[in-house]
């Protein structure tokens, strides 16, 4: 609006310096507004791709968990009576409870193993049973 004002008002004369310094002080305004969007931006930016990683490295972590239970799980139900009672890999931990119970006509193994990580706390758990027959028929 400044621009448009005609070079010389009455009783007013302005300058090329006073001019020049007008569209200054407006540039720097459009600067600083950009700079502190960016500033933001790049925070929330920031934020989120270190949950995503949280995320990401949680995810694999579950992910090594459910496979470390499964073999545990594959071996009890291959023979529930030789299972190990824990099993460690990449940092992770599987314990297996095997609770037998005998039946007219044989033996019900029920197991829960439980993965816990290296501060102790359960990242997945899982409950299996395997009947082995050999009573009476």
């Amino acid at each position: 609006m400044a621009d448009n004002l005609p070079d010389k008002l009455p009783g007013h004369t302005r300058s090329a310096n006073e001019r020049t310094s007008e569209r200054n002080a407006g540039f720097l305004v459009e600067a600083l507004l950009l700079l502190a969007f960016l500033i933001v931006a790049l925070a929330i930016f920031v934020q989120l791709f270190s949950q995503a990683s949280r995320a990401g490295a949680h995810s694999a972590e579950v992910n090594r968990a459910v496979l470390l239970a499964s073999n545990v799980a594959e071996q009890f139900a291959s023979n529930p009576t030789t299972v190990s009672a824990e099993t460690t890999s990449e940092g992770l931990t599987a314990s297996c409870t095997v609770n037998p119970r005998a039946t007219e006509r044989g033996t019900l193994y029920q197991a829960n193993i439980v993965v816990t990580n290296e501060e102790g706390e359960t990242v997945y758990s899982l409950q299996s049973a395997n009947y082995q027959g050999g009573g009476a028929r």
